[in-house]
């Protein structure tokens, strides 16, 4: 019976550490996007891509990679965002979000980025480049 409610317990604390980590994130995720509104993948690449070389796809499909491996809405995030800057708090989550990333963006693109490459890497916009470059270079 004590083993019972031992494991019980243990359960219901890590319920609420899990649950308290949750909420935490969520009021982080908020704070960073304060005052911006949601965009739509089309909207996304027009606001922000449509009037340079970058294909509609890579934009899109960049957004999604950066959502899956952060595991958070990402449909109020801008260029200027960076990894290093405002998203950080996204990738302490996991400390492992940030090679997961580019191992993610290689596998959908098709495409390897250098050590240096990845590591200049640094806002959306950066990104997004980098993928279009690597792509037209393989054409």
């Amino acid at each position: 019976m004590t083993t019972v409610l031992a494991v019980l317990g243990l359960a219901l604390l890590i319920a609420i550490l899990v649950y308290v980590d949750s909420r935490r994130r969520s009021k982080a995720i908020e704070r960073m996007f304060a005052g911006r509104r949601r965009l739509t993948e089309d909207e996304f690449f027009q606001e922000y891509f449509a009037n340079t070389d970058v294909e509609r796809e890579i934009s899109i499909k960049v957004r999604r990679v950066l959502g899956q491996q952060l595991d958070a809405d990402l449909s109020r995030l801008a260029p200027s965002d960076s990894l290093s800057g405002n998203l950080k708090c996204l990738l302490a989550f996991d400390s492992m979000a940030d090679v997961a990333i580019i191992e993610s963006l290689e596998k959908e693109f098709g495409i390897t980025f250098t050590d240096e490459e990845a590591s200049a890497m640094h806002t959306v916009r950066d990104i997004v480049l980098s993928v279009t470059k690597q792509l037209k270079a393989q054409q």
